[in-house]
């Protein structure tokens, strides 16, 4: 799982906000900013998984640069790389 995400009907990369501890990913002002700073450094790639990996990269560099020193922060970020959606799984 990454903290963005690719929605080809809309040929968008959107900041996967669910996925985000709560107080980030409820937060209206935290998403815009993240998104305001993620956003252009995708114009004009296309949406590879190395795109979107170095995206989620940079969601997570972008956290924990606003929010030093808070204790495990880093591995629950890192965390979310381990889970896997429906079309990840195999069988």
């Amino acid at each position: 799982m990454r903290f963005v995400i690719y929605t080809p009907e809309d040929s968008a990369v959107d900041l996967n906000h669910m996925w985000l501890p709560t107080w980030l990913g409820m937060n209206p002002v935290f998403k815009k900013e993240v998104e305001e700073h993620v956003n252009p450094l995708l114009v004009g790639k296309e949406p590879t998984d190395e795109v979107l990996d170095e995206a989620h990269e940079e969601v997570i560099q972008f956290i924990l640069k606003k929010f030093p020193g808070i204790p495990g922060l880093e591995g629950y970020l890192r965390a979310v790389e381990h889970v896997k959606d429906g079309a990840d799984q195999n069988g």
